[in-house]
């Protein structure tokens, strides 16, 4: 066969894998909206995702075992650079820019300490438990073959044991367990890339080894943070003096993506690890960059980033449902998976340990039993896992029955964890009293609807703070900076004296009037102009705690001004928009109009 012909071939091979996926996609999702839609409880989407890629792998076994051949594992195979640089930088992305920020940096004590403390404790213990189980095999690991399966499957994904939480849940509980998944996943690569490299340069672990590798992580870590924000300023700057009308949408959303991309690509090239960066990307812009855009720049960008994470997430899981039938059966395949079920168990045992520790340190704030035992329960395994065990396939170092033990029990332990949780979640839920409804504030009692009611909010869902920012954007009381001590209450004088005013696009409302020409009464001092654009369209006012805050009054907003009543050109606006109402400080997807509009810029011209 010529060249030609061959590279015919494999074109129209990829074509028709690329048709197939699409169509899976199609179903997979329209199968989850319908899902949602019912309201299933014992099943979510991530669930439903693996369950379409298990059902056409099987129809492709059947199919081939009909014509005789052989389903072989190749056949669904992806490549792992095109896992780590198309499908999870915008999953990581998306989960940055729509965390609400103020509750992550709160928690982010917490969060670290699970994050890293955690993940090197559940490496050592489930290489421990998997080594000593193994040995009794004849296909023992050795201890580094161990460690790096540990820090594979170490990786956490709870985002569907997320979703399924009641609107009541307390939010730093939810805070916590998506910010440590957010952190674990990096220290699970970062720990999987060294083990990797002593295996491959032939190295003994030695106790110096592994304590050098926990310095490793954090040198990682931190650069990996600073490269993230530094590139996200970058792009705040350059927005705030661009001032783009004509076409500004194409433009800022474009850049925007092209900077959260060069963010990832720039840590890797230094070593670091892109998901770190990218993820501080997102927040960083959320931040900064997010109130120097358009209006319909800010609407399309969040748009699209849960239209590219969702694509991402269900490619992810239905080639992991595809991956189930498509490798063969390791030797003792079975015992491994039993023994890393329980080593995942006792691995996730870090838990208390750390909340053992913030108890005493905060007395005030305890976090409750039936709380510490929600986390431990909620480390299900996901993408970043099945990204790894991909990636060990290519790893020649092994002996190529232990990548394909390490893989099939890998992705078995994923989906294990996937539906086994799923069912488990609500159950969990029920006997832990984890929907206890919160204290109701005055603010949250008397928000006024688009459609002229009065209601509370809670019906808007307290407890979805990371992934649906129509809700989560800002915190919804004002901020008490007394409460905000240490490096934290220096960190947020220094933002909002210092880098807000530099880098976000401010108006001086004392030289602004209010719709009609009218004159309305305002806090002195210097706003956003997408925070004045909310208060000129009578929605509502911002405190210090969102993207559209106060940036250099210094001082918290008189609660008299935020409760100025829309005016009668408001109400008709109001009235074609889903916004939640006066007093919620949420952000639907036409109260995203905060960042700057046009009626924002001819205001501050």
């Amino acid at each position: 066969m010529s060249d030609d012909a061959a590279s015919h071939n494999a074109m129209h091979v990829l074509v028709e894998k690329t048709v197939l996926m699409l169509a899976l996609i199609l179903v997979a999702l329209n199968l989850a909206g319908w899902m949602k839609k019912r309201e299933f409880k014992y099943f979510g989407e991530t669930a439903m995702y693996i369950t379409v890629g298990l059902v056409t792998s099987l129809v492709f076994r059947l199919l081939s075992l009909a014509i005789g051949q052989e389903f072989i594992l190749k056949d669904v195979q992806l490549s792992t650079s095109f896992f780590y640089m198309v499908l999870l930088p915008p999953i990581i992305f998306e989960g940055g820019y729509s965390v609400h920020r103020m509750l992550f940096f709160k928690s982010l004590p917490t969060i670290l300490g699970l994050a890293f403390a955690g993940g090197a404790f559940s490496t050592i213990v489930i290489a421990i438990v998997m080594y000593l189980a193994m040995s009794v095999t004849d296909l023992p690991l050795s201890m580094i073959e161990a460690l790096i399966f540990g820090a594979l499957i170490s990786s956490t994904d709870p985002v569907t044991i997320l979703a399924m939480l009641p609107p009541e849940t307390d939010r730093t509980l939810y805070m916590i367990i998506f910010g440590e998944s957010a952190l674990n996943d990096a220290v699970a690569i970062i720990l999987y890339r060294f083990f990797s490299d002593l295996e491959h340069l032939g190295k003994a672990l030695t106790a110096g080894q592994f304590f050098l590798s926990l310095l490793a992580s954090a040198w990682v870590f931190v650069g990996s943070f600073a490269t993230g924000v530094v590139t996200a300023w970058i792009f705040a700057k350059l927005i705030k003096h661009q001032r783009l009308t004509h076409e500004a949408e194409t433009y800022e959303v474009t850049m925007m993506l092209v900077f959260a991309y060069s963010s990832y690509l720039l840590a890797e090239v230094f070593g670091l690890t892109g998901i770190i960066s990218v993820f501080f990307t997102g927040v960083t812009m959320a931040h900064y960059a997010k109130p120097n855009m358009t209006a319909s720049s800010a609407l399309i960008a969040k748009n699209m980033l849960r239209v590219f994470s969702t694509m991402c997430d269900c490619f992810i899981f239905m080639y992991l449902g595809m991956g189930l039938l498509a490798f063969p059966a390791a030797k003792y395949m079975p015992y491994a998976i039993v023994a890393a079920i329980f080593a995942i168990a006792a691995g996730r045992l870090h838990v208390f340990m750390v909340f053992s520790a913030q108890n005493l340190v905060k007395a005030a704030k305890k976090i409750p039993f039936s709380q510490q035992v929600f986390v431990w329960f909620s480390g299900l395994r996901g993408a970043v896992a099945f990204a790894l065990a991909v990636q060990i396939l290519d790893n020649h170092d092994l002996a190529e029955d232990v990548r394909t033990m390490i893989f099939g029990t890998a992705i078995i332990v994923i989906v294990t964890t996937v539906y086994g949780l799923n069912l488990l979640t609500p159950i969990m839920i029920d006997k832990l009293g984890i929907a206890t409804p919160p204290p109701v504030s005055r603010t949250a009692t008397a928000t006024p609807h688009a459609d002229g009611t009065v209601g509370g909010g809670a019906d808007m869902g307290t407890h979805d703070l990371a992934a649906d920012s129509d809700v989560n954007d800002q915190d919804s009381e004002p901020i008490n900076e007394a409460e905000l001590t240490g490096f934290l209450g220096w960190l947020y004088r220094f933002d909002r004296d210092k880098l807000r005013p530099f880098l976000t696009t401010s108006v001086d409302l004392r030289r602004i009037t209010g719709s009609g020409g009218a004159s309305r009464e305002a806090p002195q001092g210097l706003m956003t102009v997408g925070a004045y654009t909310k208060l000129s369209d009578g929605i509502h006012m911002h405190d210090l705690t969102g993207d559209d805050d106060v940036v250099a009054s210094g001082k918290t907003p008189a609660p008299a001004v935020a409760a100025v009543q829309p005016v009668q050109a408001t109400a008709n606006v109001m009235a074609n928009r889903t916004a939640p109402g006066l007093f919620s400080l949420g952000e639907s997807d036409a109260d995203v109009l905060s960042p700057r509009s046009d009626k924002g810029e001819r205001a501050a011209r």
